[in-house]
């Protein structure tokens, strides 16, 4: 858990070049290399210690829950050590606390689990990693949208008679009320994913049978049970 992920040497190779390029820059100079030595490599520090400070103290939970897992059993599943590697490069580029709470609770899942499921285990990662909080969001408000609604204190709904789930996207998110081209992307990439079973949030239906139900798919519930911390 202390050695360094191979991709912060990698960022630290790549800052190196950087730095030779402004050094050659006319007056520009070593003084900019040396600024950039300072603000970016303490970044790139501090997110690689907060990224396993945060895998360490989920471990220790977990060992404390559950009487089944023991870290030290960590060193014989490769799954896990496959897991926090590729987990570890996608958090390093990121910054986002829901990405990161989500690359977390993956690696978690992995550690409990057995190595069945290795290929959707790297799949689901992938996922994350090419998505942004928002593809998470509207997944998970396509699984339960009611929940959702619940969690934003967005409930009650309207008295609709019927309409399109765009609606209640809106109602539960009004911030997205004037992106219908981001979201509809969004959706679109998530049905191509096999994640929901609907590629737009357009078509009319009822409300019960249509706006409010469910729209993940069993693929789709499996990536967010991956991307929920481990009961």
């Amino acid at each position: 858990m202390t050695d360094p992920i191979p991709d912060t040497r990698r960022a630290e190779r790549t800052l190196s070049l950087v730095k030779a390029g402004v050094s050659a820059v006319p007056l520009l100079g070593g003084s900019a290399a040396e600024l950039l030595d300072l603000v970016v490599r303490p970044r790139i520090e501090e997110r690689r210690t907060e990224w396993l400070n945060s895998i360490a103290e989920g471990l220790q939970d977990l060992e404390d829950r559950l009487d089944s897992f023991q870290v030290a059993d960590l060193a014989d599943h490769p799954a896990f050590t496959s897991a926090i590697l590729q987990a570890g490069a996608v958090a390093l580029r990121n910054h986002d606390e829901e990405k990161l709470a989500a690359l977390r609770n993956a690696v978690l899942n992995v550690a409990v689990s057995s190595t069945a499921g290795e290929d959707e285990h790297e799949l689901f990662l992938s996922l994350i990693d090419a998505y942004t909080p928002w593809h998470l969001r509207i997944l998970a408000f396509l699984a339960d949208k009611e929940a959702i609604a619940d969690k934003r204190d967005r409930l009650p709904f309207p008295s609709w008679h019927s309409g399109g789930v765009s609606a209640v996207l809106k109602h539960v998110y009004p911030e997205l009320a004037a992106r219908r081209p981001f979201y509809d992307l969004i959706v679109r990439d998530l049905h191509r994913a096999g994640l929901v079973t609907i590629e737009t949030l357009h078509t009319l239906g009822s409300v019960d049978g249509y706006m409010l139900a469910k729209q993940s798919s069993e693929m789709g519930d499996r990536f967010l049970a991956f991307i929920t911390e481990p009961d």
